[in-house]
């Protein structure tokens, strides 16, 4: 499994590269704009993990729920 997961991953980076190569990212257009707030919204838990530290934690499952199949 794990390597099927790379694989997915990898594609969707190549995917993400080519998309960057062929968008018009020169002079003040929206397109550059786009793509820094892009980058900077999938880098910014990266650069400061802390960010979310503030958030209350998503609702407790108990092994039990976990383990037993939906009805």
């Amino acid at each position: 499994m794990g390597g099927s997961a790379l694989v997915v991953y990898a594609v969707i980076a190549v995917m993400g590269v080519e998309m960057l190569r062929r968008a018009d990212l020169s002079g003040t257009g929206t397109g550059s704009l786009t793509a820094a707030l892009a980058l900077t919204a999938g880098l910014l838990p990266l650069l400061s993990p802390d960010l979310y530290a503030g958030f209350p934690a998503g609702p407790a499952r108990s092994s039990a729920a976990a383990s037993s199949p939906a009805p």
